[in-house]
């Protein structure tokens, strides 16, 4: 469903962050001149677990990221009560069980676990919060994060996509039970990501991360702050993946009608769904909430996200998808007011006139939910 903005977390997935005084550096140990200096800070029995893996001697870049991140996930945290070598231990063992790790890493595989590892530290590690100066975490105490990625290296669940010109890794998160889920909601990521993109907007990580969530009241959850999803398991379809993820690339515009209106847009216009009814987006618009959008939601939200998903279509039906995904792209981040005049800047000289009347009713229609900013540029 909507993106909650965890402000005082933003960025906690994108780097790992501590919080007072610097965490010690663990003991170093020798290392001869061909070795990476990440293997001096490592814990004696990590490093020893990775020194004379030829990947890990190849000195690339890729290998000397891997190698940092794993050494900053396994630094012991004594001011926030952690020690960590046994857990990272764990993994690169239950790392080295795996065939496609024994046979040497490629580019994406490097870059994939660099992304795993980054995000489990970030998760584990926190952000402090320079008002409170309280320690906060992402989804502090509901999941435990050394089983689930343990589950997710021994499924190799996990993938490299790029969207653009920059890669993204995909990290895929299942209790007991939901493995199945997790796997398929990362086909679906991948699938989809990259049209996504294309009429949405950029994700502006290299990860993000998909939790299968049992316990949810709605089908899913995104949290644009760290770039992660929650999804029910018996929400995982191509759709309903397409939604949520989609709320991770469209500007933040805060707004109601704009997050969800483009979210259901997309979704409908991507994935497949759940009837016959394809060929065209009136009819897309005709039978895009006939699963119930809006259970649990109040009436205005629900005529609010009706009224935004309607606009999208029917803009469609006049300007084409690919117009619509521009002037999606081109909306300022924050400035919802400036959507009106970005669909007036994508939309060509002889459709302008339906355009304008499209927003006129539009607006009319809708004022009392206060879908649309209704100012209409001049001529």
């Amino acid at each position: 469903m909507g993106k909650l903005l965890v402000l005082s977390l933003c960025g906690l997935i994108l780097a790992a962050c501590g919080g007072g005084e610097s965490p010690p550096v663990a003991t170093p140990i020798p290392f001869g001149r061909d070795e990476s200096p990440q293997l001096a800070i490592m814990a004696p029995e990590i490093a020893e677990l990775l020194r004379n893996l030829p990947w890990a001697r190849d000195g690339s870049e890729e290998t000397e990221q891997l190698l940092r991140e794993i050494a900053g996930a396994q630094l012991p945290r004594p001011n926030l009560g952690q020690e960590r070598v046994p857990e990272i231990v764990q993994l690169i063992e239950i790392l080295g069980e795996q065939h496609w790790y024994r046979d040497g890493l490629d580019g994406d595989e490097k870059f994939g676990l660099t992304g795993l590892f980054r995000t489990y530290n970030s998760l584990l590690s926190g952000r402090r919060n320079t008002a409170t100066g309280e320690q906060e975490y992402a989804f502090e105490g509901e999941y435990n994060f050394p089983a689930l990625y343990a589950s997710a290296i021994e499924q190799k669940r996990f993938a490299v996509t790029k969207p653009g010109t920059t890669s993204l890794t995909f990290i895929a998160l299942g209790e007991i039970g939901d493995e199945g889920k997790a796997e398929e909601a990362l086909r679906h990521a991948t699938t989809y990501i990259n049209d996504i993109v294309r009429l949405a907007g950029t994700v502006k990580s290299t990860t993000i991360l998909i939790i299968i969530e049992p316990n949810l009241e709605i089908c899913g959850w995104a949290y644009s702050a760290i770039y992660a999803t929650q999804i029910r398991p018996d929400c995982v379809t191509p759709t309903i993946v397409v939604h949520e993820l989609t709320h991770l690339a469209t500007p933040d515009v805060f707004e109601t009608w704009f997050e969800e209106g483009t979210a259901y847009w997309v979704a409908q216009h991507l994935a497949p769904i759940d009837t016959p009814l394809r060929e065209s987006a009136q009819l897309r618009r005709e039978t895009t909430f006939d699963t119930g959008c809006c259970i649990a939601r109040d009436d205005e939200y629900a005529a609010t996200v009706r009224g935004a998903a309607a606009f999208w279509y029917d803009l469609e039906l006049i300007i084409g998808a690919e117009a619509v995904g521009n002037a999606i792209k081109a909306v300022p981040g924050g400035v919802g007011r400036e959507a009106i005049p970005a669909i007036i800047r994508f939309t060509p000289a002889d459709k302008q006139a339906a355009v304008r009347s499209l927003i006129t009713e539009r607006c009319r229609e809708y004022r009392q939910a206060r879908m649309l900013p209704c100012t209409i540029p001049a001529r």
